[in-house]
C-alpha cells in the first residue's frame, strides 16, 4: 500500500513486483488469500480501507489489483538459490535465530540478490558481520544499508576456518567488445574458415539466428517445440552454456571455457565455448553471441616473416641475461614455496569442492528459471481464458432471445442485444447516445424517471409492459449495474417475452369453460386435448425456464416453503446472501439456518399467513454475514382445492433506509439539545451555570468521553472553565492543568488557527500530522480523537469548545460538528448578552 501510494503521489508509470517468501507452505497459502479480520477497521484509515480492501465473508480481503503485485513463494534462505535483481530486501528479526556461520551464509546470499546500490533492511538486533565493508550505512539506528558494488562474495574454505574479514572476489572484468551488425555472408565465411559454429540469442536465451552448424552441436528435443538455446544444445554443453550466459550478462564481458569434454556417437572430443553479451544500440537490441569450435592445439601463424635489426638483437641479449638472473632468483623462491605446496594442495581440494557446490547451485538456479517460465505460461493461459470468456459473453448477448440494454450512470447507451430493438428503436450508431433521445415502442410513459429512480435507490424494479404496435406483452426488469466493490455504475434493462404465457393463460381459461359445458364433449375431444396438453406442457416448460431465469437474476429474495416450514425453493439471491448451495437449503427449516430468536419470528409470520389465507406484509430481520439485515417481506399463501399447501415469500432489503431513520433521529436529538441550551441561556445570566449546563448537554448528546470549555487570557494563556467527563476518566478541573498554562502551544501560536473561524477536527490522533506541542497536550488528556470549535465574543477569540473521545479513534459526523459549531456561536452570543447586561447594570448604579 505504501509503494502504491508513493507511486500515485509522484504520478509516474512505475511498475513493481514484491516477492514474499517463507519456509512454511501453510502460512504462504493463507497469506496468498489476503484475508484479514474485522479488527483492521481500528488499525487502518477509512481511505485506505475503502481503496485497498473489499468485504468478504466476516472479514476484509486485499483488492485483486494489489494482490497481483505480490508473488508468494516457498523459499529456504539456508538452502535454496537466492533471487536476483532485487531493489529492496527486508529480512528483519530472522538472523537472530541463526548461528553466526549460518548468518554470514544467508547475508552473502542477500548481497548476491541485490542489484548494485540496492537496499538491505535488517532488524534492530541484527548486524552485517564480516561483510559490513560491502555496504554503505544509510541509517545506523534503523539498520538500513546500501550495497556498494556489484561483486560476488567468495565462499569460505570451511565453516570452521573463517578469516577475520571476508574479502570480495573481484569479477573478471575484461574489455567489452561491442559487436556491430555484420554482413551474413562475410561472417559465415569467417566461421567456415575456422570450422566454428555461431548462434545469436536474445535476452531470454531464445535462438533467432544460426551461422554454420558444422560441428553438429544442435539437437531437436522431443515434446513441445521450444527456441530456448539451453534446451536445443547437446546435453554435455548445456551446463557450461547456462553458466557462460549468466556470467557474460552479469560481468558485461566475454566468457569462454576450454577443454569441454563431449561424448557423441561413441567419440570423445573437446570443444571450446565463448559467449559475448552485447548491449542495445541504435541498430539492435540486447543479444548474446555464442561461438562453439573444436579445442585443437593452436595452429602455427601464417604470414610475412619479421626481420630483427642489430639494435633489437643486442636488446634481446640483455633481456636474456636479465631473465637468467631472474631464473636464479625464482629458483630460490620456488624452493621456499615447495614447503607450502602441501597446504596449497589441501586448499585446491577444498576449492574444487566449492566449485562443485557452485555448479550444483547453477543447476538449482536453472530449475528456478524453468519454474518462472512455468508461472509465466500459466499467466498467459489465464489471459487467453479471459479473452475467450469475453468473446463468449459477447456472443451470448448477440444470440439470446432476451432483450438487454446496458446504460451508464447518465443513462447513455453502453451495449444492447438485438432482441432489445423490438422494445427500443436502437441501431449500432446509438452507442454512447442518451436513451432519452431515442424513441421506444412501450406503453411506459415514465421510462426515464423510472430508470433515474433505480439509480437513486439501487433497487430492482419489475414492470409488465406492452408493445404499442404489436400487441405483445413484455416483462421489463431494471437492475442496478454494480461493480466488484459494490459501487453503482449504471443500470441494466431486460425485456422478457411473456406474450406466450399470457396466451396460454387465456387458452386455459377457455378450456376450463369447455370442460364445464359438457362431459360428453370431453370424451370426444380427449385425443385432441392430449395433443394440446403436450404442446402446452412444452410451452409451460419454456415459460418455467424463463421464470427460473428471472428468479436467478432478480435482486430480491424469493423462496417457497411447505406447511412445515421446510424450503421447497430459493432463488440465487437468497442462496448467495446466506452463502449456501441449493442442496444445503432445500429441505431445511428456519430453525436450521438462523438463531432461535430470528427463526421463531419468521415461523410466526408464516403461521399468520397460513391462518388468514391472505397476503400479508412484515418487517423481518435475518442474520447475514454476521450482521442483522432488515427486510420488507410480502408473504402469500399458495392455495389449491385442498387449501393452503405452501407459502411464497418475496423480501426486499431495507437496511439502508433503517440507517437513514437512525440518522434522522440523531439529528432531531441534536436539534433538541440546541433548543435546551438556548432556553437555559435565556433563563439566566450566570455564566458558570450556562457553561456547565452546555457541556453536560453536549456530552450526553455526542456520547463522547470528555467535553470542555476553555477560556483565553489576554496573554494567550488560559484555563478550563467548565467540563463534563464520563466515568472512569480523570477530570481536568481538579488537575494541574486547571491553574492555567504557561508558554503552551496555544500561547505560542496565539490561539493557533482558531482566528480563521474553522473547527479543528481529528478522527485519529495517532495518524494525524500534529506538532510536538499539540501531540504532548493530547497525550496528557488521553485523547484519541477530538473536535474543537472556536468561541468568539464579537470579533475577539474568547475561547474554545472541545469534544474528546478517549477510548478509540472516532470519525466525527457532519451533524455532530455542526452541533458543536452552533453551540459555540450561541455561547458567543450569550457572552455578549451577559457583558451588555453588566454594562447596563453598572451604568444604572452610577446613575443612582
Amino acid at each position: 500500500m505504501l509503494l502504491d501510494e508513493a507511486i500515485a503521489n509522484i504520478d509516474k508509470p512505475i511498475k513493481f513486483k514484491i516477492f514474499a517468501t517463507d519456509i512454511d507452505e501453510v502460512a504462504l497459502e493463507k497469506a496468498t488469500q489476503g484475508l484479514y479480520s474485522q479488527t483492521i477497521v481500528n488499525e487502518l484509515s477509512s481511505d485506505r480501507l475503502e481503496r485497498y480492501f473489499v468485504q468478504k465473508d466476516d472479514g476484509w480481503q486485499i483488492v485483486r489489483q494489489l494482490r497481483e503485485k505480490l508473488l508468494f513463494a516457498c523459499h529456504d534462505l539456508t538452502k535454496d538459490v537466492a533471487f536476483t535483481r532485487m531493489n529492496l530486501v527486508s529480512c528483519r528479526n530472522l538472523l537472530i535465530y541463526f548461528q553466526p556461520e549460518l548468518q554470514q551464509q544467508v547475508l552473502r546470499n542477500l548481497h548476491y540478490s541485490l542489484v548494485n546500490q540496492g537496499i538491505l533492511f535488517l532488524g534492530e538486533a541484527e548486524t552485517l558481520g564480516y561483510i559490513k565493508p560491502e555496504f554503505h550505512t544509510l541509517a545506523k539506528k534503523a539498520k538500513i544499508y546500501q550495497k556498494k558494488r556489484d561483486v560476488r562474495l567468495n565462499l569460505p574454505l570451511t565453516m570452521e576456518q573463517r578469516t577475520t574479514q571476508l574479502s570480495p572476489l573481484p569479477a573478471k572484468m575484461t574489455r567489452i567488445t561491442r559487436l556491430e551488425p555484420m554482413l551474413d555472408k562475410a561472417f559465415s565465411a569467417f566461421l567456415a574458415k575456422y570450422q566454428a559454429t555461431c548462434f545469436l540469442v536474445d535476452r531470454q536465451h531464445k535462438l533467432f539466428h544460426i551461422f554454420n552448424d558444422g560441428i553438429e552441436v544442435l539437437k531437436m528435443p522431443q515434446g513441445k517445440m521450444t527456441t530456448d538455446i539451453t534446451k536445443l544444445i547437446i546435453k554435455d554443453l548445456q551446463l557450461p552454456l547456462i553458466t557462460a550466459l549468466h556470467r557474460a550478462k552479469k560481468e558485461r564481458s566475454p566468457t569462454s571455457f576450454l577443454g569441454i569434454e563431449v561424448k557423441q556417437l561413441e567419440r570423445l572430443r573437446y570443444l571450446k565455448l565463448e559467449v559475448t553479451y552485447s548491449e542495445s544500440s541504435k541498430l539492435a537490441d540486447d543479444f548474446f553471441s555464442i561461438v562453439v569450435q573444436e579445442d585443437n592445439p593452436p595452429l602455427k601463424a601464417v604470414g610475412e616473416t619479421f626481420q630483427v635489426d642489430a639494435t633489437a638483437s643486442q636488446r634481446i641479449a640483455e633481456l636474456e641475461y636479465e631473465i637468467q638472473q631472474t631464473r636464479e632468483n625464482l629458483q630460490a623462491v620456488i624452493e621456499e614455496l615447495e614447503t607450502t605446496n602441501e597446504e596449497q594442495q589441501a586448499t585446491n581440494e577444498e576449492l574444487t569442492a566449492s566449485n562443485e557446490e557452485l555448479q550444483s547451485t547453477n543447476e538449482e538456479l536453472h530449475s528456478v528459471n524453468e519454474e518462472l517460465y512455468t508461472v509465466n505460461a500459466e499467466y498467459q493461459s489465464k489471459i487467453e481464458e479471459l479473452t475467450e470468456l469475453n468473446n463468449d459473453i459477447n456472443n451470448l448477448l448477440r444470440s439470446t432471445d432476451i432483450g438487454v440494454v446496458f446504460l451508464d450512470r447518465d443513462l447513455n447507451i453502453r451495449k444492447f442485444t438485438p432482441a432489445a430493438t423490438v422494445a427500443i428503436n436502437l441501431v449500432e450508431a446509438d452507442l454512447d447516445r442518451p436513451l432519452a433521445h431515442i424513441t421506444h415502442n412501450l406503453d411506459c410513459q415514465d421510462l426515464i424517471p423510472l430508470l433515474q429512480q433505480v439509480i437513486q435507490s439501487q433497487e430492482v424494479v419489475d414492470r409488465e409492459v406492452k408493445l404499442v404496435k404489436q400487441d405483445c406483452h413484455l416483462l421489463m426488469r431494471v437492475n442496478p449495474y454494480l461493480l466488484e466493490n459494490g459501487s453503482l455504475d449504471g443500470v441494466v434493462i431486460s425485456f422478457i417475452d411473456i406474450n406466450e404465457l399470457k396466451t396460454i393463460q387465456q387458452q386455459i381459461q377457455l378450456v376450463n369453460q369447455d370442460l364445464q359445458q359438457s362431459q360428453l364433449q370431453l370424451r370426444q375431444l380427449n385425443q385432441q386435448l392430449e395433443t394440446r396438453v403436450e404442446e402446452r406442457t412444452q410451452a409451460l416448460q419454456k415459460s418455467e425456464a424463463r421464470l427460473r431465469a428471472i428468479l436467478e437474476t432478480t435482486a430480491s429474495i424469493i423462496y417457497l416453503k411447505d406447511l412445515d416450514g421446510r424450503y421447497l425453493l430459493a432463488n440465487r439471491e437468497y442462496l448467495e446472501s446466506l452463502q449456501l448451495t441449493e442442496i444445503e437449503i432445500i429441505g431445511k427449516s428456519d430453525r436450521d439456518l438462523f438463531p432461535p430468536a430470528i427463526a421463531d419470528s419468521l415461523i410466526a409470520h408464516d403461521r399468520q399467513v397460513i391462518a388468514s389465507q391472505s397476503v400479508l406484509k412484515f418487517e423481518e430481520q435475518t442474520l447475514i454475514d454476521s450482521q442483522v439485515r432488515t427486510y420488507i417481506s410480502i408473504k402469500a399463501p399458495l392455495i389449491n382445492e385442498q387449501g393452503v399447501y405452501a407459502v411464497c415469500g418475496i423480501a426486499t432489503d431495507i437496511s439502508e433506509q433503517k440507517l437513514t431513520e437512525v440518522e434522522l433521529r440523531e439529528s432531531a436529538t441534536r436539534e433538541r439539545t440546541i433548543l435546551e441550551i438556548v432556553a437555559k441561556i435565556r433563563e439566566t445570566f450566570e455564566l458558570s451555570e450556562i457553561f456547565q449546563n452546555t457541556v453536560q448537554k453536549l456530552r450526553e448528546t455526542l456520547k463522547c468521553d470528555r467535553l470542555v470549555l476553555y477560556r483565553f487570557y489576554p496573554d494567550w494563556s488560559g484555563k478550563f472553565v467548565a467540563e463534563s467527563v464520563a466515568m472512569g476518566w480523570t477530570p481536568l478541573l481538579d488537575s494541574e492543568l486547571a491553574t492555567g498554562w504557561k508558554d503552551t502551544c496555544l500561547q505560542k501560536t496565539k490561539g493557533s488557527n482558531c482566528y480563521q473561524y474553522d473547527s479543528f477536527i481529528v478522527n485519529d490522533v495517532a495518524q494525524a500530522k500534529l506538532s510536538d506541542c499539540h501531540r504532548a497536550m493530547y497525550d496528557k488528556i488521553q485523547a484519541k480523537s477530538f473536535c474543537i470549535t472556536p468561541i468568539f465574543q464579537g470579533d475577539i477569540l474568547w475561547g474554545l469548545l472541545a469534544a474528546y473521545h478517549n477510548q478509540y479513534p472516532r470519525p466525527w459526523k457532519e451533524g455532530e460538528i455542526r452541533l458543536l459549531t452552533q453551540t459555540g456561536i450561541k455561547l458567543g452570543i450569550s457572552l455578549a448578552q451577559v457583558d451588555l447586561f453588566k454594562q447596563i447594570q453598572h451604568q444604572s448604579q452610577q446613575l443612582q
